[in-house]
């Protein structure tokens, strides 16, 4: 009728709204620790080795274990949402199994989706904090009095 597709309608927009402020979050979060990571390196601004280091060290140790954290769960999602399939067509009237086709192949999907938007962000975050940590330690072996600290 008329008035379902009205409200089918409305909660699609609503449903678009939300994924619209998430990728607003995104920004504000990138931005947040991009400021994050400018006040620690001014804090320890008058010796460039430190001001490079404790930033490395800081995105390292928050880049790294959501690394760890995805790669693993990578596989145990899309076994643990296969299962509450299982467990929704036993409890549930049965379902055929052309709808569990469907489903099984959008749930794997969703999966995917999910850990793959936290892989890349951590290999970036791990990659420049490795790359910040080097850049201090190769400054440190060149002995500048002033910036060596």
């Amino acid at each position: 009728t008329q008035h379902d597709k009205e409200q089918f309608l409305e909660e699609l927009d609503a449903f678009r709204e939300v994924i619209h402020r998430g990728g607003a979050v995104v920004w504000i979060s990138i931005v947040v620790l991009v400021l994050g990571i400018l006040l620690i390196m001014v804090v320890h601004i008058p010796h460039l080795a430190s001001s490079l280091r404790w930033p490395g060290i800081t995105l390292l140790l928050s880049g790294l274990p959501i690394l760890i954290v995805s790669l693993v769960s990578s596989s145990g999602l899309e076994g643990l949402f296969n299962d509450l399939l299982d467990q929704v067509n036993v409890t549930v009237s049965p379902i055929p199994p052309s709808m569990i086709n469907i489903a099984s192949d959008v749930l794997a999907s969703m999966a995917a989706d999910l850990i793959g938007g936290f892989i890349l962000p951590s290999i970036i975050v791990t990659v420049v904090g490795i790359a910040l940590l080097i850049t201090s330690f190769f400054i440190r072996s060149l002995r500048i009095p002033f910036l060596s600290r």
